[in-house]
């Protein structure tokens, strides 16, 4: 499952992206109106198990967690749907994305600038317990 996940990267099938014009006009939902539990209810049903990561960019940096999620859904051309959790500290970033992440699409994310700042992605150490 994880290398149908990261197939688009693998092949450099990456589709272009709609011009602002040609995209739909979704209604926003209201400030308050919080879409994260289903977003993790879906990813969980969906059998694919995620791994985390860690990116040198934070909140003093301005990183926003839209604005990671855009920047390696792009990079990497993974659908927004299978990137997990992002935690986002003062200097420092947590994101959780398939298992099985090729060892080169990891290399060309470790470069990849994040709020003017190189990301030094690399994966996480196992969390404490």
């Amino acid at each position: 499952a994880a290398n149908l996940v990261f197939e688009r990267f693998l092949n450099k099938e990456r589709p272009e992206a709609p011009r602002k014009k040609e995209r739909e006009q979704k209604p926003r939902p209201p400030a308050h109106a919080s879409q994260a539990a289903p977003s993790r209810k879906r990813k969980k049903e969906s059998g694919i198990r995620m791994e985390r990561y860690r990116i040198d960019v934070g909140s003093n940096d301005g990183a926003l967690p839209g604005e990671i999620a855009g920047i390696i859904s792009n990079a990497a051309g993974l659908e927004r749907r299978y990137i997990g959790n992002i935690d986002i500290s003062d200097d420092m970033t947590f994101i959780e994305l398939p298992e099985g992440m090729p060892p080169r699409l990891c290399r060309e994310l470790k470069n990849l600038p994040i709020a003017g700042k190189i990301s030094n992605f690399s994966p996480a150490s196992p969390r404490r317990k």
